[in-house]
C-alpha cells in the first residue's frame, strides 16, 4: 500500500510532505527546515526511476506517487527543462 512502510509508500508520503513545506520553505521557516527541505528533494530526486516515474508499490501508486514528487519538485522551482532537479 501507499501508506505502509515499503520504498513506493515512504516515497510517495516524503513527496507529499516536501510539496507542502517547499512552498513555506524559503520565506517563513527556520535554515534548519530549508536544509531539511532541501535533503528530502535531494532524495526524492536520487529514488526517481530512469524511466522518469518513482515507485508506487503498484501500478496506480506509481502514477499518484510520480505526480506528487513531481509536485514537490515544482514547487521547488525545478520544471521538466530548467531548475536544479
Amino acid at each position: 500500500s501507499i501508506l505502509d512502510g515499503t520504498a513506493g509508500g515512504r516515497t510517495v508520503n516524503t513527496a507529499l510532505v516536501l510539496a507542502l513545506l517547499s512552498p513555506a520553505a524559503e520565506p517563513v521557516s527556520t535554515p534548519d527546515a530549508r536544509a531539511n527541505v532541501a535533503r528530502g528533494l535531494k532524495w526524492l530526486a536520487d529514488q526517481q526511476r530512469p524511466d522518469g516515474s518513482w515507485d508506487g508499490g503498484q501500478a496506480a501508486a506509481t502514477g499518484v506517487t510520480t505526480a506528487r514528487a513531481g509536485i514537490a519538485l515544482l514547487m521547488e522551482g525545478s520544471t521538466p527543462s530548467t531548475g536544479k532537479y
